[in-house]
């Protein structure tokens, strides 16, 4: 609910950028998602990931980790 506010916030700053406007819209839309792409590369498998590709002792020990 916040991103949708503050995306129509940063739209409506955006009108008066001239005929090119919705260039800038459709950046400022990329900006973040650029960011949560990045932040996925540094996401550790879950176990459920690791039993499926065969890698069951990987698994076990991130689930005999948390206890």
């Amino acid at each position: 609910m916040t991103g949708i506010l503050l995306s129509y916030s940063v739209n409506y700053l955006l009108t008066g950028a001239g005929p090119a406007n919705w260039r800038w819209m459709f950046a400022s839309a990329s900006i973040p998602s650029v960011a949560f792409l990045l932040t996925l590369l540094f996401i550790p498998e879950s176990p459920r990931w690791l039993v499926q590709k065969g890698r069951e002792r990987e698994a076990l020990h991130f689930l005999d980790a948390d206890s």
